[in-house]
C-alpha cells in the first residue's frame, strides 16, 4: 500500500475541497513543463505548476499486477509554452509524465500518483489528445530474435558494425517536388539511400530523422521519396545529412557494405513455399538438400 503523508491524510479526513492534480512534464530534451487543473500556479518540486484552462484528464486506470495503466489528457493548446508545432514535429514523442495529488493550500503537501509516458498525440486545430502510459507498458515490446531471411541488425549498430558515420553525406534540397518528394544536390547511386533517413539541419525539423521510401536518380541529382509527409515543410535549398539504407539481404551486406561476416539473419532458412511443398514425380526425391 501507498503510503500518504500525515499532512495530505490530514486534508483527505477534513472533507475540505482543498485538492488538486498536478502534472509534471519531461521532455526528451530535458525540458520541464508543469501543469495543473487549479485556478492558479502551484509551486514545488523547484517547478512551477501554471494553470491549464480547457485542460482535462481521464480517469486513471490501475490495476494489480502487471497490466498497462493508461489515462489520456486532452484540452486545447492554451499554453504559449507548447505550441502546435513542436508536437508535429515529435518534440513531446515519449516525454515523462508524473501525475500529483497536491493540496492547493499548502502545495508542499503532495503525493504522486503515477509515472508513465506519453504515448500517440492526435492533434486536430488547436485541440489535441494525449494517451498516457504507465511504466509496465515496456512489458509490451517484443523482446528476443525473430529467425528470418533478412538481417534483424539496424545499420550501424554494436551488431551490425557498419561505420556508418562515415558513409553520411551533406546536401541541400533543390527542388520540393511535392510533400513526399523532393531532389537534391547528390550524386548517390540509384538506391543507396533507399531506407535511409533524411535530417535537415536547419528549420523546424532540425535533428529529425525522415525515413526514406525510394531514391532514384533523375538527371544530376537524387530524388528522394519519404515514407510518410514531414510534420513541417522542408523548403528549398535547405541543409540535410544523408544517411544510406540498407534492404538487409545477405548480397547487399556483402557486396555494399563488405560486411558478410556480420550478417545478422538466415539467408538459407527455407521459406513457407517449402515448408508446404510435397514430392513430385519430376523430381529427385531422395532426401538430398534441396540447395546442393
Amino acid at each position: 500500500m501507498r503510503p500518504i503523508p500525515a499532512a495530505l491524510q490530514a486534508a483527505l479526513d477534513s472533507g475540505a475541497s482543498t485538492l488538486c492534480r498536478c502534472w509534471l512534464l519531461t521532455r526528451p530534451d530535458g525540458l520541464r513543463l508543469g501543469f495543473t487543473d487549479h485556478d492558479r500556479p502551484l509551486s514545488f518540486l523547484g517547478q512551477t505548476f501554471e494553470p491549464a484552462s480547457g485542460f482535462t484528464a481521464s480517469a486513471l486506470d490501475q490495476a494489480e499486477g502487471l497490466s498497462v495503466d493508461n489515462a489520456a489528457l486532452s484540452g486545447a493548446l492554451s499554453s504559449d509554452k507548447i505550441t502546435a508545432a513542436e508536437i508535429d514535429a515529435g518534440q513531446y514523442d515519449g516525454a515523462q509524465v508524473e501525475a500529483y495529488l497536491v493540496d492547493w493550500q499548502e502545495p508542499g503537501t503532495h503525493l504522486l500518483l503515477s509515472r508513465g509516458h506519453l504515448g500517440e498525440i492526435r492533434r486536430q486545430g488547436s485541440a489535441f489528445e494525449a494517451e498516457l502510459r504507465g511504466l509496465s507498458s515496456a512489458l509490451n515490446a517484443p523482446q528476443g530474435r525473430a529467425l528470418t531471411a533478412t538481417c534483424d541488425a539496424a545499420l550501424g549498430d554494436t551488431r551490425c558494425t557498419v561505420d556508418l558515420p562515415s558513409l553520411v553525406s551533406e546536401s541541400e534540397i533543390v527542388e520540393i517536388l511535392s510533400e513526399r518528394l523532393v531532389t537534391l544536390a547528390s550524386d548517390a547511386e540509384e538506391g543507396t539511400l533507399t531506407h535511409g533517413t533524411l535530417t535537415p539541419t536547419t528549420g523546424a525539423l532540425a535533428g529529425r530523422a525522415l525515413a526514406i521510401k525510394a531514391h532514384r536518380r533523375r538527371s544530376a541529382l537524387a530524388e528522394i521519396e519519404l515514407w510518410t509527409a514531414p510534420p513541417a515543410q522542408l523548403t528549398q535549398g535547405q541543409g540535410v545529412t544523408l544517411s544510406p539504407g540498407c534492404d538487409k539481404r545477405l548480397t547487399t551486406c556483402a557486396e555494399r557494405f563488405s560486411n558478410q561476416l556480420n550478417f545478422r539473419g538466415f539467408a538459407h532458412m527455407p521459406g513457407q513455399d517449402w515448408l508446404t511443398a510435397v514430392p513430385r514425380a519430376d523430381q529427385i526425391n531422395d532426401g538430398g538438400s534441396r540447395s546442393a
